[in-house]
């Protein structure tokens, strides 16, 4: 064999094994860009369900505040009207408005207490 034919040879050799370590560089090069990405994205995902996880509590608390704060306020009419005297023509209105907010009081506390069960 002649030597030119050997040179020939031992160049395409080089060649493929330089495209074969060439690709699977490539390969890796992408694979490490797109973990990072993933990685990054993750982050940015974590970071916006911690934010939305805080938000949700907080208004949690708002509306806990806000229906211990209604509660007070009908014991409160409760004790004013039962206060009025019997022959206030107003006594019987009043206590039916009560009663009507109770019942939609009522209504709000168990569909807080199904939804907060889950």
């Amino acid at each position: 064999m002649n030597t030119t034919a050997a040179a020939v040879i031992v160049i395409i050799i080089a060649a493929l094994v330089l495209a074969v370590m060439a690709g699977i560089g490539g390969y890796t090069l992408g694979r490490a860009h797109t973990d990072a990405a993933k990685a990054k994205s993750d982050e940015r995902l974590n970071r916006t369900l911690v934010y939305c996880k805080e938000k949700t509590i907080r208004i949690s608390e708002l509306l806990r505040f806000q229906l211990e704060q209604t509660e007070r306020y009908n014991k409160i009419a409760r004790r004013a009207v039962e206060l009025l005297p019997s022959d206030n023509i107003q006594t019987p209105l009043l206590e039916r408005k009560l009663q009507e907010a109770d019942s939609l009081l009522s209504a709000k506390l168990a569909e807080i207490k199904r939804v907060t069960k889950g």
